[in-house]
């Protein structure tokens, strides 16, 4: 599907917004051939149509994953599910239909990975094969009445309060990714009704989030790396009952953690929880969290590790968990403390990646019947040389990642 894009920058940030639209023409391919300056060779792939055979869902989903440069695989399955280039039908998981279009798309050699960014990128010359570059009159005129449209702000030096007050008018956004200084969002974020996918990244000077988050009913997932002066996620947040994916991280402040509020088993359709404190009787909530494929605890101490323990053991969908103890953070170094034992404790059958971040002497115990496990990571985890020999127990295992790992 064609897309209109729209670029700007100046000394102080950055602007990129993208729109679909409505539909694949005749005529609209002609204008593409025009408006993409193809090279010869670009031209050949063309002309050979190895781009036009592809089935119509697959080449949706390449047109977008087109436009969007390096991405890892989870990001992608995220946004290609609030661009709604996923059906969400009964009986099928949609993550789970995203990540089999991108691994088939990587097996037609379409997509490659980038192994030394751990990201997925579009082969040449499928890469702004279907963008048209337009003016902001003509995007703004055009974007209101198309089916989704798309923002990336990223600024060094910081957004006005003004400024992210005329974003909150484009009521068409579906997609806001905001990364930089930005030190509130305002109330007026609640009149973006459309959005499914809010990412706020490096915004360190942001204090809190406005309750009228809550009015974000349509919001699939909410992800906030590197925030570090934001402590806690307010109340109203578990108004969103559409939420599938919340994914929290602050960097080396508040131990990295950011709190979600009491109430947080009640959002039913989370697929992804990561980056929560469990301290606080939040433990207890997360056991009912059944349906969890993705989770993640930060500041895992002794006060909270069996109801924590109790609440892993409950989600029998998880397939990736991560366990970082309380730590500190030195500069770049990450400095952490015991994590805790987790008594008569037995994983998920189905998780197939596991990090455990934090000091564990020796491999729990619990590891070794991880059968379907692919991926371990462990770091700061003062580990003895002999403990290497618990891996052979885990017959899958294809990555191993230690950091700091041994004494």
């Amino acid at each position: 599907m064609p897309r209109l894009r729209f670029y700007r920058e100046t000394d102080d940030r950055r602007e990129a917004y993208l729109a679909d639209k409505s539909s694949r023409r005749a005529s609209d391919t002609g204008k593409l051939r025009k408006l993409s300056c193809l090279s010869n060779f670009e031209k050949l792939f063309w002309k050979t149509n190895k781009y036009e055979k592809l089935p119509h869902h697959l080449k949706s989903c390449l047109d977008y994953i087109s436009i969007m440069k390096y991405h890892k695989k989870h990001d992608l399955v995220r946004l290609m599910i609030a661009q709604g280039l996923i059906a969400d039908k009964s009986g099928e998981n949609m993550e789970d239909v995203a990540e089999s279009i991108i691994d088939e798309l990587v097996e037609l050699g379409r997509l490659a990975e980038n192994r030394y960014f751990d990201c997925l990128e579009v082969v040449v010359p499928y890469n702004n094969l279907c963008i048209v570059d337009v003016d902001e009159h003509k995007f703004l005129s055009k974007a209101e009445h198309l089916p989704s449209a798309k923002l990336d702000l990223d600024s060094d030096r910081g957004l006005s309060r003004a400024f992210m007050q005329d974003i909150c008018k484009l009521q068409f956004l579906v997609v806001l990714r905001l990364f930089g200084a930005i030190e509130s969002i305002p109330d007026e974020v609640g009149n973006l009704v459309n959005l499914k996918y809010l990412e706020l990244a490096k915004c360190m000077n942001l204090f809190h989030l406005p309750r009228t988050l809550g009015n974000l009913q349509r919001l699939q997932t909410l992800k906030i790396t590197y925030c570090g002066r934001l402590r806690e996620l307010p109340v109203d947040m578990l108004k969103l009952q559409q939420l599938r994916h919340l994914l929290l991280s602050s960097g080396c402040v508040n131990n990295g953690e950011v709190r979600v509020p009491k109430g947080i088993g009640t959002l039913v359709n989370l697929q992804t929880c990561e980056g929560v404190y469990a301290g606080d009787s939040i433990a207890k909530e997360l056991g009912t969290l059944t349906q969890l494929r993705r989770f993640g605890a930060k500041r895992v101490s002794e006060d909270h590790s069996s109801e924590l323990a109790a609440a892993i053991m409950s989600m029998e969908n998880l397939l990736s968990l991560s366990l970082q103890a309380e730590g500190a953070c030195l500069v770049s170094e990450w400095i952490g403390r015991f994590l805790p034992e987790l008594e008569n404790f037995s994983p998920p059958r189905l998780v197939q990646k596991l990090t455990l971040s934090g000091t564990l002497i020796e491999i729990p115990k619990w590891v070794a019947p991880m059968e379907k496990l692919t991926k371990l990571t462990l770091t700061s985890s003062n580990l003895s040389q002999d403990e290497a020999s618990l891996l052979q127990y885990l017959p899958k295992l294809k990555h191993l990642h230690l950091w700091g790992a041994y004494c």
